[in-house]
């Protein structure tokens, strides 16, 4: 399950202009984060909970929350595609917050009396499991991971390879680069991200080298 792609080509709005307007309070730099991130938003909740009204509801508080984030300012723009990077990630964990609260809500209610116990789940294996939170965790260090890579060239590489699925013929004609300088940045960039991996996600020295 891939977090919710950004659709931000169809706003008028650069990143670094809608950051810093939406940190000024603009309501038109507001309502342009809405329309560039809302369907984004929504199709990712609906993969979540069939029900329509907690899909709204997740969505819109999901995209509140974001933009106080700006406001008080948690995400500072640094470099171009930092924001709708980070914006995936948080949008990532903020639905899957949203659907954990739901679910430990719905628990609670079913223990206590208050919530049908034969009322239908919230989809297809959606008994709430913890693997959500184990992935989302795993999804945002490989993220970190991959930003902390110095390596330009490495960095882009293993971003369309590992986030896009591209080939390594697809990543050296879109980075314009060599194949054999393209495969030999993938193989650094790989090391470079297993080693940050073994660190931030706490695995033994013979796990990092497999």
């Amino acid at each position: 399950m891939q977090p919710p792609e950004n659709t931000h080509g169809q706003s008028d709005w650069d990143e670094q202009r809608l950051v810093q307007g939406i940190a000024a309070r603009q309501p038109d730099a507001r309502a342009a984060l809405i329309t560039a991130s809302h369907d984004a938003v929504f199709s990712f909740a609906c993969r979540l909970a069939p029900d329509q009204d907690l899909r709204r509801d997740w969505t819109h508080d999901c995209l509140l929350r974001i933009i106080s984030d700006i406001e008080s300012g948690v995400f500072q723009f640094r470099h171009p595609g930092g924001f709708w990077s980070w914006f995936r990630k948080r949008s990532w964990f903020l639905l899957l917050e949203a659907r954990r609260t739901h679910c430990r809500r719905r628990d609670r209610e079913i223990q206590t009396g208050g919530f049908p116990a034969d009322q239908p789940n919230d989809g297809p294996g959606a008994s709430c499991p913890h693997q959500d939170l184990e992935r989302s965790e795993i999804v945002a260090a490989v993220e970190s991971c991959l930003d902390g890579i110095e390596h330009e060239g490495q960095r882009h590489a293993l971003r369309l390879l590992l986030l896009r699925d591209y080939t390594y013929q697809e990543t050296a004609e879109t980075l314009d680069t060599p194949f054999n300088t393209v495969r030999a940045w993938i193989r650094r960039g790989r090391l470079a991200l297993r080693r940050c991996l073994a660190r931030r996600l706490g695995l033994q020295a013979g796990q990092e080298g497999s």
